[in-house]
């Protein structure tokens, strides 16, 4: 892929990650290809690229848009994401350094510390950020870069709807709380235990996968 075709997949994988783009936003293609200064058949490569990777969608009354799951297909992938998160938990808590154990805890203090720190609780994007850190130092933990190139690829698609669900009430409460839960676990080398938390850190229940596409389209 020539480096203008991957810094234009790029740049629609970070909007999408950062929520500028949200599901079911309409791609243009005429913009993308004035912004870039790419004609039309590289832009096809790239959607269809990003296509095959599970982010766009080409609809049949016309368009590209940012691929928008029902709650059946959201169910299914995040059940499968949070598969492969919980692995990254079990083989950290088998692989874990003294080094990685220290910086994992910093990331469960920085979650805890911001949430006590909130009078209302409310969703921030700042507390997202400190929970994506927390899994990116499980990842370096778990000692498999090919289970974590996949995991990262898989869900970022997912980001949107992980992005609303911190959005419901008390989410971020218990999000910390789980940081801390699956930390000790790791820690302690409890490889199962580790990654039935991470598991249920990330599943979601049917009520809150409705709650969270109702959130999208609000």
């Amino acid at each position: 892929m020539s480096s203008k075709k991957h810094l234009l997949k790029q740049s629609i994988i970070e909007q999408i990650s950062h929520g500028q783009l949200t599901p079911g936003t309409q791609i243009n293609e005429q913009a993308l290809a004035e912004v870039h200064g790419l004609s039309a058949t590289p832009i096809r490569e790239v959607i269809l690229a990003l296509e095959n990777d599970g982010l766009l969608e080409r609809r049949s009354r016309g368009g590209v848009w940012v691929r928008e799951y029902n709650v059946e297909e959201l169910l299914g992938m995040v059940e499968l994401h949070a598969e492969l998160e919980a692995l990254s938990a079990k083989y950290a808590a088998k692989r874990i350094t003294s080094r990685q154990g220290e910086a994992l805890e910093a990331t469960v203090m920085a979650c805890e510390e911001f949430v006590n720190g909130l009078a209302d609780k409310r969703y921030s994007d700042d507390y997202y950020a400190l929970n994506l850190e927390f899994h990116n130092a499980l990842f370096d933990a778990c000692g498999n870069q090919v289970l974590v190139k996949e995991v990262t690829r898989f869900g970022v698609g997912l980001i949107p709807y992980f992005r609303a669900r911190h959005r419901l009430r008390d989410s971020l409460t218990r999000s910390a709380k789980e940081h801390r839960d699956i930390y000790e676990a790791v820690l302690d080398g409890h490889q199962a235990l580790a990654q039935e938390r991470m598991f249920q850190h990330v599943m979601l229940t049917n009520d809150i996968a409705l709650d969270v596409l109702n959130s999208l389209r609000n």
